[in-house]
């Protein structure tokens, strides 16, 4: 599922402007995916079944949104320890 969003990213893109799979990590129940081209680096987020998180965006972002989704989704979840 979740190359499939990298795929959806990619439509339309010329070969030299398509994102590659860079990264992934696990913040608890959620896997934080990383794509870049020669430009740019962004961010999206699934659950572990692939899935979008009720809460979090479809979209391709930069970290700054996804800093925030992920902040947001942990304090609501009891899960941040500030």
């Amino acid at each position: 599922k979740a190359l499939q969003l990298l795929e959806a990213l990619n439509e339309g893109l010329k070969s030299k402007q398509k994102y590659q799979p860079y990264a992934y990590t696990q913040i608890n129940e959620l896997m934080l995916l990383v794509a870049r081209n020669q430009n740019a680096f962004l961010f999206n987020v699934v659950d572990i079944d692939g899935n979008i998180p009720n809460d979090f965006s479809v979209n391709w972002r930069n970290s700054e949104h996804v800093k925030q989704e992920i902040y947001n989704h942990l304090k609501q979840k009891g899960l941040l320890i500030e």
